[in-house]
């Protein structure tokens, strides 16, 4: 819990930019495609993993299927578990949660 906050609280200073910035390619889809829209969040993703010291080994993603779909579940529903399967993903995906750990704030739009 100490470094979510020392993440948020060294972050701060990035949100004023940030935000703004996500908050416009959500808005406008016909302008950014989803490839850059999930390129910015890994971007996002990646600040906070250097901010705090967080370090992410991906194994088993060749016996991931190349074509179709699959479905990724991150196992705790903690803090980072969905934000390391969008960081070490290179294509769009989207992640299933439980309902008690999204507000229905953040289900409005999908970045």
């Amino acid at each position: 819990m100490l470094r979510f906050i020392y993440v948020i609280l060294l972050n701060l200073f990035r949100a004023p930019y940030m935000i703004p910035k996500m908050r416009r390619e959500a808005d406008h889809p016909e302008k950014y495609s989803a490839e850059e829209r999930y390129e910015l969040a890994r971007h996002c993703i990646r600040l906070m993993k250097v901010t705090g010291g967080i370090h992410t080994k991906a194994y088993g993603q060749e016996n991931l299927p190349k074509e179709g779909g699959y479905m990724m579940y991150p196992n705790h529903q903690g803090k980072y578990d969905a934000l390391g399967i969008v960081y070490t993903h290179r294509k769009p995906c989207s992640i299933v949660m439980d309902k008690a750990k999204i507000q229905y704030h953040s289900c409005k739009r999908v970045y």
